[in-house]
């Protein structure tokens, strides 16, 4: 019997039968791209740094007395001698909690037995 190249029946071509991988018919289809979003031109025009408070702002917002360095602090003036540790308090963030996966304790493992060494015998 001779053999020649094998035709697919479902693309007609030759080198390959119908259900082989190299069947252009045969597969996953590759999907078409969507395009991505414009979301820059949607974004509404806001300052890239925000307003820093002034004096009066600062000293009508705090619930207690404001010190002459505190204030310093928080309007950026302070002196280079002070370290700037402390920052305006912070809107939270609605970030997600994160979720910790608990951890097995170790179990204390049983204590090994001894065996007591072989005597060699002498003699």
């Amino acid at each position: 019997m001779i053999r020649g190249p094998v035709t697919c029946k479902k693309c007609g071509e030759k080198g390959h039968r119908q259900a082989s991988y190299k069947c252009p018919l045969n597969g996953t289809k590759k999907r078409q791209r969507k395009p991505r979003k414009n979301n820059t031109k949607a974004r509404p025009a806001e300052p890239s740094t925000p307003q820093r408070p002034t004096r009066e702002q600062i000293l009508q917002d705090s619930p207690s007395m404001v010190t002459r360095s505190r204030l310093a602090i928080l309007l950026g003036e302070g002196s280079s001698s002070q370290t700037t540790r402390t920052t305006p308090e912070r809107m939270p963030t609605a970030a997600p909690p994160k979720k910790m996966t608990p951890r097995r304790m170790p179990t204390a493992a049983p204590p090994k037995k001894m065996t007591p060494k072989r005597k060699l015998p002498v003699g």
